[in-house]
């Protein structure tokens, strides 16, 4: 995420905190369990 320009980290990051207030959770913690979800989903789409 370190590589995106400043505008989609901003989009990104407040999807995730929108994310981790309904879920009730960290942000840290919704971005693991995304970037797991979604490598298990390409593991499967392979």
């Amino acid at each position: 995420m370190e590589k995106l320009p400043v505008i989609y980290k901003t989009v990104i990051i407040l999807r995730y905190d929108e994310i981790a207030a309904v879920l009730d959770e960290n942000i840290n913690t919704v971005k693991t369990k995304l970037y797991r979800a979604l490598k298990l989903l390409r593991i499967e789409m392979d």
